[in-house]
Protein backbone atom coordinates (compact mmCIF):
# COMPACT_ATOMS: atom_id res chain seq x y z
CA UNK A 1 0.00 0.00 0.00
CA UNK A 2 2.81 2.40 0.86
CA UNK A 3 4.53 1.63 -2.43
CA UNK A 4 1.32 2.36 -4.34
CA UNK A 5 0.90 5.67 -2.52
CA UNK A 6 4.49 6.61 -3.33
CA UNK A 7 3.94 5.74 -7.02
CA UNK A 8 0.79 7.86 -7.11
CA UNK A 9 2.66 10.75 -5.48
CA UNK A 10 5.18 10.54 -8.32
CA UNK A 11 2.36 10.94 -10.86
CA UNK A 12 2.20 7.35 -12.12
CA UNK A 13 -0.53 4.72 -12.07
CA UNK A 14 0.38 1.71 -9.92
CA UNK A 15 -0.56 -1.77 -11.09
CA UNK A 16 -1.13 -4.38 -8.40
CA UNK A 17 -0.27 -7.85 -9.68
CA UNK A 18 -1.17 -9.55 -6.41
CA UNK A 19 1.01 -11.54 -4.06
CA UNK A 20 4.38 -13.19 -4.65
CA UNK A 21 2.56 -16.02 -6.43
CA UNK A 22 2.19 -13.72 -9.44
CA UNK A 23 5.96 -13.48 -9.89
CA UNK A 24 5.95 -16.08 -12.69
CA UNK A 25 3.40 -14.05 -14.64
CA UNK A 26 5.49 -10.91 -14.18
CA UNK A 27 8.60 -12.73 -15.44
CA UNK A 28 6.69 -13.90 -18.53
CA UNK A 29 5.71 -10.36 -19.55
CA UNK A 30 8.83 -9.80 -21.77
CA UNK A 31 8.16 -13.13 -23.52
CA UNK A 32 4.66 -12.26 -24.71
CA UNK A 33 4.14 -12.11 -28.47
CA UNK A 34 3.65 -8.51 -29.63
CA UNK A 35 1.51 -7.35 -26.68
CA UNK A 36 1.39 -3.76 -27.93
CA UNK A 37 -0.28 -4.85 -31.19
CA UNK A 38 -3.35 -6.56 -29.72
CA UNK A 39 -5.36 -3.43 -28.99
CA UNK A 40 -4.55 -1.58 -32.28
CA UNK A 41 -5.39 -4.68 -34.33
CA UNK A 42 -8.66 -5.07 -32.42
CA UNK A 43 -9.52 -1.39 -33.04
CA UNK A 44 -8.80 -1.58 -36.77
CA UNK A 45 -10.66 -4.88 -37.09
CA UNK A 46 -13.67 -3.38 -35.32
CA UNK A 47 -13.63 -0.39 -37.69
CA UNK A 48 -13.40 -2.72 -40.69
CA UNK A 49 -16.33 -4.88 -39.53
CA UNK A 50 -18.48 -1.82 -38.80
CA UNK A 51 -17.76 -0.25 -42.19
CA UNK A 52 -18.26 -3.56 -44.02
CA UNK A 53 -21.70 -4.00 -42.45
CA UNK A 54 -22.51 -0.38 -43.32
CA UNK A 55 -21.38 -0.88 -46.93
CA UNK A 56 -23.36 -4.13 -47.18
CA UNK A 57 -26.59 -2.42 -46.13
CA UNK A 58 -25.85 0.63 -48.29
CA UNK A 59 -24.88 -1.06 -51.56
CA UNK A 60 -26.75 -4.37 -51.37
CA UNK A 61 -29.77 -4.18 -49.06
CA UNK A 62 -30.91 -0.56 -49.55
CA UNK A 63 -30.35 -0.48 -53.31
CA UNK A 64 -32.21 -3.73 -53.81
CA UNK A 65 -35.09 -2.43 -51.68
CA UNK A 66 -35.27 0.70 -53.85
CA UNK A 67 -35.18 -1.25 -57.10
CA UNK A 68 -37.57 -3.94 -55.86
CA UNK A 69 -35.31 -6.68 -57.21
CA UNK A 70 -32.92 -8.76 -55.13
CA UNK A 71 -30.49 -9.76 -57.86
CA UNK A 72 -28.29 -6.65 -58.07
CA UNK A 73 -24.84 -5.89 -56.66
CA UNK A 74 -24.37 -9.24 -54.89
CA UNK A 75 -21.35 -10.05 -57.03
CA UNK A 76 -19.64 -6.87 -55.79
CA UNK A 77 -19.32 -8.10 -52.21
CA UNK A 78 -16.01 -10.03 -52.48
CA UNK A 79 -13.98 -7.36 -54.28
CA UNK A 80 -15.70 -4.00 -54.78
CA UNK A 81 -17.12 -3.74 -51.27
CA UNK A 82 -13.86 -5.01 -49.81
CA UNK A 83 -11.82 -2.42 -51.68
CA UNK A 84 -14.11 0.43 -50.64
CA UNK A 85 -14.12 -0.64 -47.00
CA UNK A 86 -10.34 -1.06 -46.96
CA UNK A 87 -9.91 2.50 -48.28
CA UNK A 88 -12.27 4.05 -45.71
CA UNK A 89 -10.75 1.97 -42.90
CA UNK A 90 -7.31 3.30 -43.85
CA UNK A 91 -8.62 6.88 -43.68
CA UNK A 92 -10.24 6.31 -40.29
CA UNK A 93 -7.06 4.68 -38.99
CA UNK A 94 -5.04 7.67 -40.21
CA UNK A 95 -7.43 9.98 -38.35
CA UNK A 96 -7.02 7.90 -35.18
CA UNK A 97 -3.25 8.43 -35.48
CA UNK A 98 -3.54 12.24 -35.33
CA UNK A 99 -6.56 12.81 -33.08
CA UNK A 100 -4.83 11.82 -29.78
CA UNK A 101 -1.97 14.23 -30.49
CA UNK A 102 -4.44 17.08 -30.99
CA UNK A 103 -6.29 16.19 -27.79
CA UNK A 104 -2.99 16.03 -25.89
CA UNK A 105 -1.96 19.44 -27.23
CA UNK A 106 -5.23 21.05 -26.12
CA UNK A 107 -4.92 19.45 -22.68
CA UNK A 108 -1.42 20.88 -22.30
CA UNK A 109 -2.63 24.33 -23.36
CA UNK A 110 -5.55 24.14 -20.94
CA UNK A 111 -3.33 23.05 -18.03
CA UNK A 112 -0.59 25.52 -18.95
CA UNK A 113 2.19 22.95 -18.68
CA UNK A 114 3.54 20.00 -20.62
CA UNK A 115 4.85 18.11 -17.59
CA UNK A 116 1.54 16.88 -16.18
CA UNK A 117 0.39 13.33 -16.73
CA UNK A 118 -2.27 12.60 -19.33
CA UNK A 119 -5.38 10.54 -18.49
CA UNK A 120 -4.77 6.82 -18.75
CA UNK A 121 -7.10 6.36 -21.74
CA UNK A 122 -5.28 9.11 -23.65
CA UNK A 123 -1.88 7.76 -22.64
CA UNK A 124 -2.82 4.31 -23.98
CA UNK A 125 -4.16 5.90 -27.17
CA UNK A 126 -0.92 7.85 -27.71
CA UNK A 127 1.09 4.66 -27.33
CA UNK A 128 -0.92 3.01 -30.13
CA UNK A 129 -0.11 5.63 -32.77
CA UNK A 130 2.88 3.81 -34.24
CA UNK A 131 0.97 0.54 -34.62
CA UNK A 132 -2.05 2.34 -36.06
CA UNK A 133 0.17 4.13 -38.57
CA UNK A 134 1.76 0.90 -39.77
CA UNK A 135 -1.64 -0.76 -40.06
CA UNK A 136 -2.90 2.23 -42.03
CA UNK A 137 0.08 1.95 -44.39
CA UNK A 138 -0.65 -1.73 -44.96
CA UNK A 139 -4.34 -1.09 -45.63
CA UNK A 140 -3.50 1.72 -48.06
CA UNK A 141 -1.08 -0.58 -49.88
CA UNK A 142 -3.72 -3.29 -50.20
CA UNK A 143 -6.24 -0.75 -51.50
CA UNK A 144 -3.75 0.56 -54.07
CA UNK A 145 -2.89 -2.94 -55.32
CA UNK A 146 -6.54 -3.97 -55.60
CA UNK A 147 -7.47 -0.70 -57.32
CA UNK A 148 -4.78 -1.16 -59.96
CA UNK A 149 -5.52 -4.85 -60.45
CA UNK A 150 -9.29 -4.39 -60.55
CA UNK A 151 -9.76 -2.12 -63.56
CA UNK A 152 -13.35 -2.08 -64.73
CA UNK A 153 -14.51 -1.04 -68.21
CA UNK A 154 -15.62 2.26 -66.68
CA UNK A 155 -12.10 3.05 -65.43
CA UNK A 156 -10.04 1.55 -68.26
CA UNK A 157 -10.13 4.75 -70.29
CA UNK A 158 -9.04 6.72 -67.23
CA UNK A 159 -5.68 4.97 -66.81
CA UNK A 160 -4.85 3.88 -70.37
CA UNK A 161 -4.10 5.88 -73.49
CA UNK A 162 -6.80 6.58 -76.07
CA UNK A 163 -8.19 3.30 -77.44
CA UNK A 164 -8.45 2.09 -81.01
CA UNK A 165 -12.04 1.64 -82.17
CA UNK A 166 -13.17 -0.73 -84.92
CA UNK A 167 -16.60 -0.78 -86.51
CA UNK A 168 -18.01 -3.90 -88.09
CA UNK A 169 -21.33 -4.83 -89.67
CA UNK A 170 -22.84 -7.95 -88.17
CA UNK A 171 -25.45 -9.93 -90.12
CA UNK A 172 -28.18 -10.97 -87.71
CA UNK A 173 -30.38 -12.75 -90.27
CA UNK A 174 -31.11 -12.56 -93.98
CA UNK A 175 -32.81 -9.16 -93.71
CA UNK A 176 -31.13 -7.56 -90.66
CA UNK A 177 -27.66 -6.13 -90.18
CA UNK A 178 -26.28 -4.15 -87.27
CA UNK A 179 -23.14 -2.11 -86.72
CA UNK A 180 -21.06 -2.84 -83.63
CA UNK A 181 -18.08 -0.87 -82.33
CA UNK A 182 -15.16 -2.76 -80.77
CA UNK A 183 -12.87 -0.78 -78.45
CA UNK A 184 -9.32 -2.07 -78.00
CA UNK A 185 -7.00 -0.45 -75.46
CA UNK A 186 -3.27 -0.38 -76.00
CA UNK A 187 -0.87 -1.65 -73.33
CA UNK A 188 0.50 1.84 -72.59
CA UNK A 189 -0.55 3.74 -69.46
CA UNK A 190 -1.23 7.45 -69.46
CA UNK A 191 0.15 9.66 -66.68
CA UNK A 192 -2.52 8.53 -64.22
CA UNK A 193 -1.81 4.85 -64.80
CA UNK A 194 1.95 5.41 -64.49
CA UNK A 195 1.41 7.39 -61.28
CA UNK A 196 -0.74 4.68 -59.70
CA UNK A 197 1.72 1.95 -60.69
CA UNK A 198 4.71 3.84 -59.28
CA UNK A 199 2.86 4.56 -56.02
CA UNK A 200 2.02 0.88 -55.61
CA UNK A 201 5.67 -0.08 -56.11
CA UNK A 202 6.79 2.52 -53.56
CA UNK A 203 4.25 1.30 -51.02
CA UNK A 204 5.34 -2.31 -51.48
CA UNK A 205 8.99 -1.35 -50.99
CA UNK A 206 8.14 0.67 -47.87
CA UNK A 207 6.07 -2.16 -46.39
CA UNK A 208 8.85 -4.69 -47.07
CA UNK A 209 11.37 -2.43 -45.29
CA UNK A 210 9.22 -2.11 -42.19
Amino acid sequence: MKVSEMVRAMGFHPVDWGSIAASRDIEDVPLRLMPSWKRPVAVVFGIFVFLWILAFFSFQICRNIQSGQWDENWKNIPLTNFNRVIAITALWTLAFCYIPGLIAAYIQLWRGTKYSRFPKWLDDWLKMRKQLGLLMLGLAGIHACVSVAYITPQTTGWVYEEPTKFQAEVVVDANTTTTNTLTIYNNEFNWRGEFFLSMVLKKKVTISIF
